[in-house]
């Protein structure tokens, strides 16, 4: 096996590193939400990783708690990380920053939900999703949906606007990092919860990362909150039109993998 990694290009090779890392330490990697190791809650364990004798033991009872040690990262995800596009991409979605995720996430929700938004007569619901999505996210749905993405509507064909912003919940900030002893122990940014419309593109790239991988599949899903990492959008799946379009926005939007 060693003979066949050294084989790798560098870039597939530093990928791996990056997938073992998030197994080996998930106090780093996961949202909060799916840290618990009873009789342990989030808060907790972040409390007491911040001892540097305990944080090894920690990250190793809650990868074993998950599962993680089961996730299949070998010689199979290796070679499709050589030749597979879509693979690349879950993979590079595993490494990027969970902001800049749901920066894509908003820019797909607001090409999702196109169709609604052409179709709002009333001014302040326009200007509700608008806020929501951002601007750019709006502005750049208005404009590119017609030509290059008239696909991805269709997985929010049933969604109506008014149902969203009747389910809305407030995003809050995420929790202070520790200071001094704890601040290593902080969890990425994200927020505590994500709006219900922007939930829309958050499962497209969910679905896309688990038609390229269950396994990485699990890994992204669990780096935002329980709600948003549901069982209902994970068994959701893209058809090859939408997944095509996918990845035109993520280029167009400024991933690279």
């Amino acid at each position: 096996m060693g003979q066949q990694i050294a084989s790798f290009e560098r870039r597939t090779i530093g990928q791996l590193a990056h997938l073992a890392a998030c197994l080996a330490r998930p106090l780093d990697f996961l949202h909060e939400d799916h840290l618990s190791l009873p009789p342990l809650d989030a808060v907790a364990l972040r409390r007491l990783a911040g001892q540097p004798p305990f944080r090894g033991p920690l990250n190793r009872a809650v990868s074993k708690n998950l599962g993680l040690p089961e996730l299949s990262f070998g010689q199979e995800l290796a070679n499709k990380l050589e030749t597979n596009e879509d693979t690349q991409i879950a993979v590079r979605l595993l490494q990027i920053d969970p902001a800049l995720v749901l920066d894509f996430a908003r820019h797909c929700a607001a090409v999702q939900l196109f169709p609604q938004i052409r179709s709002c007569v009333l001014k302040s619901q326009r200007k509700r999703i608008e806020d929501v999505l951002g601007k750019d996210a709006f502005l750049a749905a208005v404009r590119e949906t017609p030509a290059f993405y008239p696909g991805l509507p269709e997985r929010s064909r049933a969604v109506r606007l008014s149902d969203v912003f009747a389910t809305e919940t407030s995003a809050s900030s995420p929790p202070e990092a520790e200071t001094e002893a704890g601040a290593e122990a902080a969890a990425p940014a994200s927020p505590a919860d994500i709006h219900p419309a922007i939930r829309e593109g958050l499962a497209t790239l969910v679905a896309f990362v688990r038609s390229a991988d269950r396994g990485c599949a699990s890994l992204f899903s669990w780096r935002f909150p329980r709600s948003t990492a549901g069982e209902h959008i994970k068994a959701q799946v893209l058809s090859a039109e939408q997944s095509s379009e996918l990845k035109m926005l993520l280029k167009h939007r400024g991933l690279t993998w």
